[in-house]
């Protein structure tokens, strides 16, 4: 079973406490999603921040962002753990850390096979986050995500959820192939007797076969209509197709050939036969003596 995906949602407190190469080791973890409200927040630093140091990293985070190919997400998701209290002003972090972990949240609801790891310092967001039990979401800290994408071992609360998710896939899997055998019995039982009964009711209904006497019959009065519809097309002669009468005409050339040239061979015979008297003597018959000395 392979890990599922993981996304990353980075909350300002780990963007103002590490630099570009803490950045570049967040992207190894993991696909990095800046909310909105976190962007902007970027930006406000940028331009308006008191502090020197907060300035240098909201300036080094916009000339890294473009090129970094983190997304930017403006997902919402609303859960009864993730409301602010009534009657309480907030200050401007605390809107923020709860606009930070509703996105995550809704990032989690639209990636249902992704893990997604809300990255904030804030334990109140943390321990609402983990209150939710939702399967797909949790919560670490800066520093865990710094060690994390140093030494590359995920955190006891991403392993764990990691883990979670790879069962309950499996689980549904076996259920899945179940439920597919369970169904496809079911088939095969319902047309075994729908066969069945198919069967039976084409014997119920089953007609007597005729007696070979009116077989006989309908196979007399078939073949006298077949004879009577076909009679008078035999009247007509085929038409010759131009090879059959060219072939006629040759072997009757050629027969008349023969008889011409044996009729020479007999002429020229008799008159051979009649110029050569020695040859013609020998087929005469010899008269008696007595005759030829009167």
């Amino acid at each position: 079973m392979s890990t599922p995906p993981i996304i990353l949602v980075l909350d300002v407190s780990t963007l103002t406490k590490t630099d570009i190469r803490d950045w570049l080791g967040f992207s190894r973890a993991g696909t990095c999603f800046i909310p909105q409200t976190v962007f902007e927040e970027m930006r406000f630093l940028y331009d308006r921040s008191p502090d020197a140091d907060l300035e240098r990293v909201s300036r080094e985070f916009n000339r890294f962002h473009p090129s970094s190919g983190w997304r930017i997400v403006d997902a919402s998701g609303h859960h009864p753990l993730l409301k602010s209290s009534s009657g309480r002003a907030l200050t401007r972090r605390v809107r923020v850390a709860l606009a930070v972990a509703r996105c995550a949240y809704g990032v989690a609801q639209q990636s249902s096979h992704s893990l997604v790891v809300l990255v904030a310092d804030d334990e109140s967001i943390a321990q609402r986050i983990a209150d939710m039990r939702t399967a797909n979401l949790t919560s670490i800290s800066c520093a865990d995500l710094l060690q994390w994408s140093r030494s590359g071992q995920r955190p006891g609360e991403v392993q764990s959820k990691l883990q979670a998710m790879r069962s309950a896939t499996m689980d549904q899997s076996r259920v899945t192939v179940s439920v597919g055998d369970a169904r496809g019995r079911e088939n095969l039982s319902r047309s075994g007797g729908r066969s069945a009964r198919t069967h039976s009711g084409m014997r119920s209904h089953e007609r007597p076969s005729p007696s070979p006497q009116r077989l006989s019959q309908t196979s007399t009065v078939g073949r006298t209509d077949r004879y009577r519809h076909s009679a008078p097309y035999r009247s007509y002669s085929r038409p010759v197709s131009s090879s059959h009468r060219y072939v006629k005409r040759q072997s009757s050339q050629l027969l008349a050939l023969i008889t011409a040239l044996g009729a020479v061979i007999f002429a020229g015979a008799i008159v051979w036969a009649l110029f050569n008297t020695t040859y013609f003597e020998q087929f005469l018959p010899t008269p008696p003596a007595s005759e030829s000395a009167n």
